[in-house]
């Protein structure tokens, strides 16, 4: 029977942090927290290997393996001019009175709409609300129309936002793997708007996954812009 995995001592909550130094935003890299936190003390801290196996609370040679995942994603990032979402990883939250930064835990959730101002399928959206949480305490909310004559959501256009969360009725496959690949997660909900964000935040809502769809059942778009790509299949 293998061991479980030890969970890691991580400082503070920076998950669903952006490092945003690539020029092309369809590219993301995903980096665990804990990786990103021995990076942080070993590169930022400048403690050796040994003492941040110590804050950490595992072995070095466990902290030498999550450096080098660090290092190389980063590297890979500013090779490739991709960007890194830090996000997932096991872990456990140092309880500190002060964090090394006074990081303060955000997340963003975009609930999905039609005109109507009702949850709708991803493609056939026209509009979302932003809803910015602090510490798990809802703090704004921004009703968002993208901008020009086809008026569809683009997966690029939540990443620039800094989304967390997508909460729809149903989704392609194809974007639905985008989303996954670039670190947000998809929520489904049929409810309304008030109810949908409160089972967001009671952590009820269900995984889009039971509700993926191939695209041309959903796509309204000619052929031809599939074929020059100015369709939601390439969002």
């Amino acid at each position: 029977m293998p061991r479980p995995k030890q969970k890691k001592h991580i400082c503070c909550q920076r998950e669903g942090l952006l490092l945003r130094s690539a020029s092309d935003e369809n590219k993301v890299l995903v980096l665990s927290l804990e990786a990103f936190e021995a990076f942080r003390l070993i590169d930022y801290e400048l403690m050796t290997q040994l003492e941040a196996s110590k804050v950490m609370g595992v072995a070095r040679t466990t902290i030498q393996k999550l450096y080098q995942e660090a290092r190389k994603t980063i590297a890979k990032s500013l090779i490739e001019d991709t960007m890194v979402r830090i996000k997932g990883g096991e872990h456990l939250m140092q309880k500190k009175e002060a964090c090394c930064h006074q990081h303060i835990k955000t997340k963003k959730v975009a609930v999905v709409l039609n005109n109507a101002r009702e949850l709708e399928t991803y493609h056939q959206a026209s509009q979302f609300i932003l809803y910015s949480f602090e510490d798990g305490v809802l703090n704004r909310q921004d009703l968002i129309q993208p901008e020009g004559n086809e008026k569809k959501l683009c997966r690029r256009f939540m990443l620039s936002l800094g989304v967390d969360a997508v909460v729809t009725t149903s989704m392609s496959k194809h974007t639905y793997q985008k989303y996954q690949d670039c670190g947000i997660d998809v929520y489904h909900s049929k409810k309304t708007v008030e109810a949908t964000i409160s089972d967001y935040v009671s952590e009820n809502l269900e995984s889009i996954q039971s509700y993926l769809v191939e695209l041309d059942e959903m796509c309204n778009h000619p052929p031809k812009d599939h074929k020059t790509g100015d369709c939601c299949q390439h969002d």
